[in-house]
């Protein structure tokens, strides 16, 4: 898949958060090129190219997530969600992170990610992140 220019997420699967999470599982988002994203109206947080927020076996992988810098921008953001592998994916030019986990309850891998010219941190780990996190042979 090729993704131009969209706002706020280009790529974006949220489970149900009502009352008790339902988590969305057996998530994969791979190989797909986003460029261009806008964010109009520069919401904060809950942005960027792939937004996965309540997913469970989550697997980001072979992305190439590039010139998206406007204000708050995340290449890619994961929020209260279990077992997440972000592996493999380039990260060019973003006007926020590179790649953001908040709240995650269970374990997560980040390994082989390539993030530069970020605006912020090239890979952030939220303070409620659980010590099941590895992070391994990543560039920036």
């Amino acid at each position: 898949n090729i993704v131009r220019g969209a706002d706020t997420a280009a790529i974006g699967v949220v489970g149900e958060s009502t009352v008790t999470p339902a988590y969305a599982g057996d998530i994969s988002i791979i190989g797909n090129i986003i460029s261009g994203m806008t964010n109009i109206n520069s919401v904060v947080g809950n942005v960027g190219a792939i937004v996965i927020r309540f997913g469970g076996r989550v697997i980001i992988s072979d992305n190439n997530i590039y010139n998206s810098n406007s204000t708050y921008m995340t290449g890619i953001f994961v929020k209260e969600s279990l077992d997440a592998l972000v592996s493999t994916n380039k990260i060019n030019n973003v006007g926020s992170t590179g790649i953001f986990l908040n709240n995650i309850s269970d374990r997560a891998l980040i390994i082989g990610n390539d993030v530069n010219t970020t605006l912020s941190a090239g890979i952030y780990l939220d303070s409620t992140v659980t010590p099941d996190v590895v992070v391994s042979d990543n560039t920036w």
